[in-house]
């Protein structure tokens, strides 16, 4: 994980997005 950080980053980024998008719909 240490050596991809890039991959948490975008993790993150898909977990927030999916967070919205349930509370949006």
């Amino acid at each position: 994980m240490v050596k991809a950080p890039i991959v948490k980053e975008g993790y993150l980024y898909i977990s927030i997005l999916a967070c919205i998008t349930i509370i949006v719909g």
